[in-house]
């Protein structure tokens, strides 16, 4: 048998591919990750030991490569830094049995280096194609931030069998309704379809002006000073603290044209 010392002399440094080397701790942004030939990267791979255990001879070595960086909150920051690991490359030592029975030490023990050669560089492609999924499409121009300005983020959605008490607000297909009268909801009860238990919301305060809705009553009449559309304009409620009518009939002034 193989001396597992003698294998690691025998198979040195056979990892070294010669491409572009990775400097430890550098760190790419996401957009440098994308642009980055894994096929030029060098993975650094060193043999640093060799042993048998269960009848196999395991080839142990270090490689660099690229590592997504998460920040305390196990949030993905979208950075990579080069990182060491180790990994190690299991040879079964039967096989090393059966070439004895026919040829040489010396000819079995270059069946082993060749083993090793075509694992590590199965191991080479494995691992670049890992990196070359976790590379992103360019999408920013795609992307309007606005889009986002009428999603209710401090608002639950709507449920079925919740018991709602007047003045609860809540979300129901990216609109938001407020509850005029207490209740539980119901599967047939849909907020969109039933205004005697729902309005629709309108936040002056975030800056949104929606169109005009018929209050059923005082509960959902409209303040002073709040603004809707209505007919192509924009209004503003300045003659009623809780104004039910419709603008242009009673306490609405124009605000501007749209």
């Amino acid at each position: 048998m193989m001396n597992n010392k003698l294998l690691t002399i025998l198979i040195g440094l056979v990892l070294f591919s010669g491409a572009i080397a990775l400097t430890i701790g550098e760190n790419f942004t996401q957009t440098e990750y994308n642009q980055t030939n894994f096929d030029e990267i060098d993975f650094g791979m060193e043999i640093i030991d060799s042993y048998i255990e269960n009848d196999r001879l395991f080839v142990k070595f270090n490689y660099n490569t690229l590592e997504k960086v998460f920040d305390e909150n196990n949030l993905d920051t979208n950075t990579f830094e080069v990182v060491t690991k180790t990994e190690k490359i299991p040879y079964y030592l039967g096989h090393y049995r059966e070439c004895r029975d026919t040829n040489t030490i010396e000819e079995c023990n270059n069946v082993i280096v060749n083993f090793v050669y075509e694992k590590a560089e199965k191991f080479r492609l494995d691992e670049k194609a890992m990196l070359e999924k976790q590379k992103t499409k360019e999408i920013y121009d795609e992307v309007n931030p606005f889009d986002f300005k009428t999603l209710y983020i401090n608002y639950d959605n709507y449920k079925v069998n919740k018991s709602y008490s007047t003045g609860n607000i809540f979300v129901y297909e990216n609109e938001l309704y407020e509850v005029i009268q207490a209740h539980t909801s119901q599967e047939d009860w849909k907020p969109s379809q039933v205004p005697s238990l729902y309005k629709i919301k309108i936040l002056n305060e975030e800056g949104e002006i929606r169109e005009w809705v018929q209050p059923i009553s005082s509960v959902d009449c409209y303040k002073l000073g709040d603004k809707v559309t209505y007919n192509g304009s924009t209004w503003e409620n300045t003659g009623h603290s809780c104004n039910i009518w419709a603008p242009g009939v009673f306490g609405w002034t124009v605000y501007y044209n749209i």
